[in-house]
């Protein structure tokens, strides 16, 4: 039995069902186990696995299972700020408050497959800055869905990749029609590179709180552990060798056609376009006729906008949502839009801003799309 506030459990419980539903394990096992002063939540799959310790009153040892969206079901109905109390009577679990007010939880008779993980050589401590750029820049946007054609051709692009290149490391996403890369100077990867899954990154968001330390170890096979105070989460990583994209991305010095546009302007023409869009797969266009340039929806919108146009590529065909959520990336005022040929995709990345706090860390971004000349 133990006593909790109704708050710290409703936080705890919907950051788990946030992640659990993301990581699509809303409908697995969760392991509810409370000893000495602590409460842990354990929940996961094949290739996740979660463990969440949350402060409680514990006054006599109890472990029950259910499922993660029976636990959020519950608790969720629970009052605001209320003293619960959870016991168990007759093999039934009550979460109980005031004078005889209780809500059932339905027990399952399996428990949670727990991950066994032996730590192997050296380990890495991030802070949930570093979590928390990795998902401000939307690499997990980029990755390939799990079930898709690119997924099953390429399992590896269902992660995102994590390279060592000793005074940095290289962060790279893709679903081979768009790819972001992103070089951090502030964390560290083992000499094995890896292709983190990307349920496991909407874990570590959902879960880490803002002041953690995360230590990040490795089983030195298929493993990776992610461990601060009160998470810990063991992911598989994606075995196999992941794609090389230096060579889709257009190198400064191999540049035949480049655009500057202002960054803001061309967002606000692509949100109006992808407002006005009815049909799924529709696609914009930019054209220049040499004086001035334009964005355009077919039978729908005309807009012009400014760019500095060198080279021979005047026109192309873009996906609207993906150059938007690449738009929303990159914070630099101006932007460069680049092809290496005809035939190449079109790597997009910031033009330093001298006034930009973050200009470090734009400029180590580029993104890539491919396009319809």
């Amino acid at each position: 039995m133990f006593r909790i506030n109704s708050k710290d459990l409703k936080i705890v419980v919907e950051r788990v069902m946030k992640s659990a539903r993301r990581a699509k394990l809303k409908n697995t096992v969760i392991d509810v186990i409370a000893t000495g002063k602590t409460i842990i939540l354990k929940f996961g799959g094949s290739e996740l696995f979660v463990s969440q310790k949350i402060q409680a009153d514990i006054t006599k040892e109890l472990n029950f299972s259910t499922t993660v969206m029976e636990l959020n079901l519950k608790v969720s109905a629970l009052p605001n700020s209320e003293l619960i109390t959870v016991e168990e009577k007759d093999n039934k679990i009550y979460f109980k408050w005031g004078r005889s007010s209780l809500v059932r939880v339905e027990r399952v008779d399996n428990q949670c497959i727990e991950m066994s993980f032996e730590a192997q050589g050296e380990s890495f401590e991030w802070s949930y800055k570093s979590i928390q750029r990795i998902t401000r820049f939307n690499m997990t946007s980029f990755t390939a869905i799990n079930g898709t054609a690119e997924a099953n051709k390429i399992p590896q692009l269902a992660g995102i990749y994590i390279q060592n290149k000793n005074n940095y490391t290289e962060l790279h996403a893709s679903d081979s029609k768009k790819a972001i890369s992103m070089v951090a100077t502030d964390i560290k990867w083992f000499d094995e590179p890896a292709a983190i899954p990307t349920e496991t990154w909407f874990a570590l968001y959902e879960l880490l709180s803002q002041d953690s330390i995360i230590s990040i170890s490795s089983n030195g096979k298929s493993l990776v552990k992610f461990e601060s105070e009160s998470t810990v989460i063991i992911s598989r990583i994606i075995v196999g060798t992941y794609p090389d994209l230096s060579a889709i991305f257009v190198q400064p010095e191999q540049t035949a056609t480049r655009w500057t546009i202002d960054r803001l302007e061309l967002l606000e023409a692509t949100r109006r376009a992808r407002h006005l869009i009815t049909t799924t797969g529709s696609t914009i266009e930019l054209n220049s006729d040499g004086k001035k340039t334009y964005l355009i929806l077919k039978d729908q919108l005309v807009q012009q906008i400014g760019a500095m146009i060198v080279g021979d590529i005047k026109k192309f065909i873009i996906n609207p949502e993906d150059l938007e959520l690449i738009l929303s990336i990159l914070r630099t005022e101006d932007i460069v839009l680049s092809y290496r040929s005809l035939s190449s995709s079109m790597t997009i990345c910031g033009i330093a801003d001298e006034e930009s706090e973050d200009k470090t860390e734009e400029m180590n971004i580029k993104c890539m799309l491919t396009t319809m000349v």
